[in-house]
């Protein structure tokens, strides 16, 4: 039973490390595109807090728009991260957060290994994520139907994000409110009672 989930297990590894060797952006290959979609996201984050107005002199100047909540402060967030996602990235890392998804749900619903051992396999891609990966999959989890529920649900019961750089965050409340979307109820009750995967 081990066998046979170590087997599918790498199968999805090598599959995942095909996928990230394809990616590029802007001139950026592999795992550079992540550390050039977080210098986008971070613009896409500043243009949607700032107010831009002309000068005399043709040049624009920013002016923080006031969030005088969390929740506005999250709204802007996103927001950024929608457009970012939407308007750029969607062809380019959406199959890439698909198939990361598939393989801790794949790990999470076995049935042919036991907890403290899918923790190992989990730590295995967690090892392998670069701190860009871990700052994209962070945001990722905040958008209803991308991310979030069943991708935090995962990110939260492996502990994923655990040695993010803390640096890469647009703004430090987005900690606390990552840390506030707990998710009580599996996502996945269902998929277990049909034995997925086994």
């Amino acid at each position: 039973r081990k066998q046979r989930f170590e087997n599918t297990f790498f199968q999805l590894l090598s599959l995942h490390h095909d996928i990230v060797e394809k990616l590029s952006v802007d001139g950026y290959l592999g795992r550079e595109t992540f550390i050039r979609s977080v210098i986008d996201l971070k613009a896409y984050y500043k243009s949607e807090t700032h107010d831009y107005i002309q000068n005399t002199y043709g040049e624009f100047i920013g002016t923080e728009k006031t969030r005088a909540t969390l929740e506005d402060e999250i709204n802007c967030m996103k927001n950024a991260y929608h457009n970012f996602y939407i308007k750029k990235y969607n062809n380019i890392l959406g199959h890439y957060f698909r198939n990361l998804y598939h393989i801790f749900k794949f790990i999470f619903l076995t049935d042919q290994i036991v907890f403290e051992q899918k923790q190992f396999y989990a730590n295995i891609i967690r090892a392998q994520l670069s701190n860009a990966e871990l700052t994209m999959l962070f945001y990722n989890c905040f958008i209803e139907n991308l991310g979030y529920p069943k991708f935090k649900f995962l990110v939260d019961k492996f502990d994923l994000i655990q040695n993010m750089d803390d640096n890469d965050i647009l703004d430090i409340r987005h900690i606390s409110a990552f840390e506030s979307l707990i998710i009580t109820q599996n996502p996945f009750k269902k998929e277990i009672s049909r034995n997925a995967y086994v």
